[in-house]
């Protein structure tokens, strides 16, 4: 795996080179249409839902992404955001929505990459004792860089994000089905912050790298509303 020194030095290039793309001028720029193409992956899968998650903020695609999740889907915090002051139970399809509203917004976050290892896909054997056959993977070494504006400062942007957090995912096989492949197509039903494992490989113990998690950061932008 790269070294975190070379991965901040790659971002902070990249970066660079985004913010030079975006105040250059016309005369100077490449066009917009030598960026390759995209490729979202039907909905029949867990995988090709993750799969489309990450090219959905890598497009900047907000219909993409509000159709990977289910309309009863939520959003869990970790235990320690679950007691700070002002942070909901849990968050909705309808706050999902409003949060990439913003997050995809390329005027409001200029810079924005997203990159995680997904996990064994397995059914979840304690929701089906209570009746919910539902599927799930924990995603690891998730990455999230993000460069764009304060909230209620939007002249002021600022660099935040994460290095290596745990996500927990659970999928639910829908009755609709795809009608180029006639398969069942899936939906993300419930996300949880497992947060920061608090080790890197090598099992050095390090604190967080930042002190955001993907909870917190979701409240940054739907505070904006």
């Amino acid at each position: 795996m790269i070294d975190k020194a070379s991965r901040w030095l790659t971002v902070l290039t990249w970066i660079a080179t985004v913010l030079f793309v975006v105040g250059c001028s016309d005369d100077t720029c490449k066009p917009c249409d030598e960026v390759p193409p995209s490729v979202f992956l039907l909905h029949t899968s867990p995988e090709n839902l993750l799969h489309n998650l990450i090219l959905a903020y890598e497009e900047r695609n907000l219909s993409r992404c509000d159709s990977l999740f289910a309309r009863d889907y939520r959003f869990r915090f970790t235990p320690h955001d679950q007691e700070r002051p002002g942070f909901p139970d849990s968050l909705s399809w309808m706050d999902e929505h409003e949060i990439h509203l913003q997050l995809l917004d390329r005027e409001l976050t200029p810079t924005l990459r997203l990159d995680f290892e997904i996990g064994e896909i397995a059914l979840d054997q304690d929701r089906l004792l209570s009746g919910d056959s539902l599927w799930t993977t924990i995603v690891t070494e998730v990455d999230l860089y993000i460069f764009g504006a304060r909230p209620n400062r939007y002249s002021t942007l600022e660099w935040y994000g994460f290095e290596g957090d745990h996500q927990q995912f659970w999928f639910r096989k829908e009755s609709e089905m795809d009608p180029s492949t006639n398969e069942r197509v899936w939906s993300i039903v419930e996300w949880a912050d497992l947060g920061w494992p608090g080790t890197l490989p090598g099992n050095h113990a390090l604190p967080p790298p930042t002190p955001l998690s993907w909870g917190q950061i979701k409240m940054k932008y739907l505070s904006r509303h």
